[in-house]
Formats: C-alpha cells, structure tokens, sequence
C-alpha cells in the first residue's frame, strides 16, 4: 500500500520504505529517518496511523519552529526529506 493516500494535505518528496514489524498482536510502522511510530491491528492499519503521526509531528515543528529542540529540529529536517505541504493553487 502506498502511504501517499494517507497524507491528506500533503505530498512525497522521496519514497519512504516503512519498517513493518511485528510486536505481539499489533503491527508497528516506522522510519529509520524520523521519530514517528504508527500501531495497528493490520499491517494497513499501522501505516495509516504512522501517516497520521508524522503529518501531526510535521505540523507541531511548523507551531513550534522558534523554539525546537536540537533533536525536534533534526527530526523535522528529517521529515522534510520526505514529505511536505501541497499547495493549493
């Protein structure tokens, strides 16, 4: 499944390979790149809610861009390897 239909408002700017990994009964998606995590009952599910996670992470650094953390900032610059706003014309 392609993550891009769970981006609402925004667009990939590289491909992101999740890591997909079981834990107990829940599925776990992450990236190597930024600190986002999503959970789920179904491999879909946990990417849906990773999507959700870092569309959430890249809007709080937007907010908060005066006064990130070192580790904050380097995670947002991650993020934008990756994703950003489409822009409505």
């Amino acid at each position: 499944m392609d993550i891009q239909q769970h981006l609402d408002g925004y667009e990939l700017v590289l491909e992101m390979h999740l890591v997909i990994e079981r834990e107990g009964r829940e599925f776990v998606a992450s990236h190597p790149d930024v600190l986002a995590f999503g959970f789920g009952d179904t491999e879909q599910d946990a990417k849906r809610s990773f999507c959700n996670q870092l569309m959430d992470r890249y809007e709080a650094c937007v907010r908060n861009a005066n006064c990130l953390s070192s580790l904050m900032a380097r995670d947002f610059a991650g993020m934008q390897k990756y994703i950003r706003p489409k822009h409505v014309n």
